[in-house]
Parts: C-alpha cells; sequence; structure tokens
C-alpha cells in the first residue's frame, strides 16, 4: 500500500513554488508497486509538482526501466535499507539512527516536501525521516 509523507522543508510557501515530491525505490526487481508509481509520476502536473525519483542501487533492471519511461533517477546516500517487518535489536535501531539521519539531510538538500513510498522496506526506511 503506497504511504505519502510531508516534509516540512524549506522557506518559500508552497503556493508561490512547485511541491517537491521524492519517489524511493529500493530493489532492483522491478514490479507492479514500480510500474503503479511511474504512472503516478507521468501523470502528475509538472507545473506544481516536480518529482525526484530516487534509488538506493543504481544500473539495475528497476534503473533502465526508469531512464526508458523518461525518469532519470537520483542516486539515495549510502545507507541502510531497513527490513519492512518489526523486531530487530540495538543493530537495527543503529542503522535506523544512521540511515534516519542522512536521508533527513538528502531531504532538505533536494528540498523535498513530500515522500511517496510503495513498499515496505521504504516506508520503513523513509517514514522516520520524513516525519523529522
Amino acid at each position: 500500500m503506497p504511504v505519502t509523507m510531508k516534509v516540512s522543508v524549506g522557506n518559500a510557501p508552497l503556493s508561490s513554488r512547485k511541491i517537491v515530491i521524492a519517489f524511493p525505490f529500493g530493489g532492483d526487481k522491478l514490479g507492479g508497486s514500480h510500474i503503479s508509481a511511474v504512472g503516478l509520476i507521468a501523470g502528475l502536473d509538472r507545473e506544481r509538482f516536480e518529482p525526484v525519483v530516487v534509488v538506493h542501487r543504481s544500473g539495475l533492471v528497476l534503473d533502465d526501466y526508469l531512464r526508458q519511461c523518461g525518469l532519470f533517477p537520483t542516486l539515495a546516500p549510502d545507507v541502510s535499507i531497513l527490513p519492512a517487518s518489526k523486531g530487530g535489536g540495538f543493530a537495527t535501531a543503529t542503522a535506523l539512527v544512521r540511515t534516519t539521519t542522512r536521508l533527513i539531510g538528502f531531504l532538505r538538500d533536494h528540498s523535498i516536501d513530500i515522500v511517496h513510498t510503495n513498499d515496505g522496506q521504504m516506508h520503513a526506511t523513509w517514514a522516520l525521516a520524513a516525519r523529522l
């Protein structure tokens, strides 16, 4: 199930500039969630919205598909992709802190207003950074 998280960054009021939406993808496989998200991106009014497609690994099947669709992905910071399931321990908590810190910087550097994730791993990886 897709999740959209609003990020509070940037100084300009949203009405005076395009709303920047990040669409992060983690895996190297191409599936229905990717195709669905690309359809959503294609339907965005580019006068009002600026999509930023983010991949955690480049040069894979997904990367090729995105380029064929006219989308040129931005490489995410080198972070751990967090597991979609609950659980873990100290190692998972440490990865969450490190990942969140790096992604907050990425969101600020790219003036991201909204993060739209389409799978469990991306929800887990990006949710806290988007919220903070």
